[in-house]
């Protein structure tokens, strides 16, 4: 059974600018506790049975430079992951990720990365994985990811220029439609007026008054 982390358990924990909270059995993160720890820059969570990191943990943890999350049970990491701009050595070894967010292009800080034994897709694992030196990965996978957020903005600019052209050709149709209907009904009533002046012509004719 997990052991409660009160605030002032994690006081005792914090040494200086580390907090080791490793093997603790530790399932959600107290992020509201360790935010009042802003001089906590080193943390290590790993061996414990975290399944999310939530949002407010990247929000409020900024000033963390190394973080270990290694043995957990970790399937996707928040789409803010990011905003840990200052992370410079990050364990994620043995979970359950299977991709990265496209916030994690902005950790340019990170100097040394750990992705192995998890559930990655071929081209981030032919990317990440397979380096042994974690050094030489994290410049790597940094760089894959800011390719794929520029990919990911070209998809939706180009989707945005096919929809609005899509937008377009609908008015055109729309407005070509209400023309065919003006026209219509301009010739309905210029049909009905020649016929009211022909019946008028006709019954003059037959000295008829209506």
């Amino acid at each position: 059974m997990s052991e409660k982390l009160t605030f002032e358990k994690l006081k005792q924990l914090a040494n200086d600018q580390d907090l080791d909270l490793s093997t603790m059995q530790i399932k959600t993160i107290p992020v509201r506790d360790l935010a009042k720890l802003p001089r906590i820059t080193h943390l290590d969570l790993s061996n414990n049975q975290i399944v999310e990191i939530p949002a407010e943990f990247c929000s409020k943890l900024k000033q963390l430079k190394y973080l270990d999350l290694s043995r957990n049970q970790i399937g996707f990491l928040p789409d803010n992951f990011g905003e840990l701009s200052n992370l410079q050595k990050l364990n994620l070894h043995s979970n359950m990720i299977e991709e990265l967010p496209l916030s994690f292009s902005k950790l340019t800080k990170l100097k040394w990365l750990n992705m192995k034994d998890n559930q990655l897709d071929d081209s981030l694992t032919s990317t990440a994985a397979r380096f042994e030196n974690c050094e030489f990965a994290a410049p790597r996978v940094v760089e894959f990811v800011k390719a794929q957020e520029a990919l990911h903005k070209k998809i939706l600019q180009n989707q945005k220029v096919t929809l609005e052209k899509t937008d377009a050709a609908k008015k055109a149709v729309q407005d070509q439609e209400k023309a065919v209907k003006k026209k219509k009904k301009k010739a309905k009533k210029s049909g009905q007026q020649e016929n009211l002046k022909s019946e008028s012509e006709e019954d003059h004719a037959n000295g008829i008054t209506r």
